[in-house]
């Protein structure tokens, strides 16, 4: 679907409603009625020794944190389904795919912390995502002024009655896909995957994160740090290499079972041989 689209009645700012959807599918938001109690988890241990090999042959130009967002972002695009939420009973196909994840604003355990929001489209390259990353850490580290602070600390001042009732109302507004768009654009929760990078604490056995139940985001990843281990080679049995451990959550009311696995071995085989991110993808899927 063309994002210029016309509008029609029952689409989202951010959003279009997904019509043509099985009985079944369309049954589901009405018997699992939160995002956390759907939830369904992958884990996977991937074989890093490419992308390492990548990294240092372009002279540290990507980290791997840009691969892996960018790996995320092809799947996305190739997997569409991925890209959808449930709000308000109803099932909504993503104009654009929207990543959140947190940045502190120093390398240190007292540094505050802030989120990063970016939005690219289904053709993004690794050098599009790396571009877009970097300008969003660099606006999120300057420490003089941070709007999604600033409306944190605005918000943290009222009365905890006045509070509970600004939270319900904007909950309400979301439901009937009303949702301020002032506070759409700082909000991390209405994206398509938020993503944690533990592998920057240095965790290597990652823990698998709840999806939220308020916002529209559909997967949560948490990545690990690259490290040795050993994995079963086909016709050498295991082997030491260099590996990273990725736990995801999916909200499992946008599409099946089968589906999501074949989005994770996509996942998996894009990080495994990041070069294939240098180039936009040949053929998109519709979005529907």
């Amino acid at each position: 679907m063309a994002e210029k689209e016309k509008r029609r009645r029952g689409d989202r700012k951010e959003a279009t409603r997904v019509r043509e959807i099985d009985p079944y599918t369309k049954i589901v938001p009405y018997i699992m009625q939160t995002r956390d109690a759907s939830s369904v988890y992958f884990k996977e241990t991937i074989d890093a020794t490419n992308l390492v090999r990548f990294v240092e042959e372009h002279e540290k130009k990507y980290s791997y944190f840009n691969v892996f967002l960018a790996a995320l972002v092809r799947t996305l695009a190739l997997r569409p389904h991925l890209n959808r939420f449930v709000q308000g009973h109803r099932h909504y196909q993503r104009k654009k795919i929207v990543l959140s994840f947190v940045a502190k604003k120093k390398f240190t355990e007292e540094a505050v912390e802030t989120n990063v929001k970016l939005s690219y489209d289904r053709y993004a390259t690794l050098d599009d995502v790396t571009e877009k990353m970097n300008g969003g850490i660099s606006v999120a580290k300057d420490e003089s002024h941070d709007d999604t602070i600033d409306l944190l600390s605005t918000l943290g001042k009222m009365p905890r009655f006045m509070l509970r009732i600004f939270i319900r109302v904007i909950n309400w507004l979301d439901y009937h896909g009303w949702y301020p768009k002032v506070l759409y654009d700082f909000d991390p929760c209405m994206c398509s995957a938020f993503i944690t990078n533990l592998g920057s604490i240095g965790l290597e056995t990652v823990p698998f994160h709840h999806l939220y139940d308020r916002g529209t985001c559909s997967i949560f990843v948490v990545l690990g740090k690259i490290h040795k281990g050993l994995i079963n080679v086909d016709g050498q049995g295991l082997v030491e290499r260099d590996v990273v451990e990725i736990a995801v959550t999916l909200d499992e009311r946008i599409s099946n079972g089968f589906y999501y696995i074949k989005a994770i071995e996509l996942l998996k085989s894009l990080i495994e041989n990041p070069e294939k991110l240098l180039e936009k993808p040949q053929e998109v899927p519709d979005d529907i």
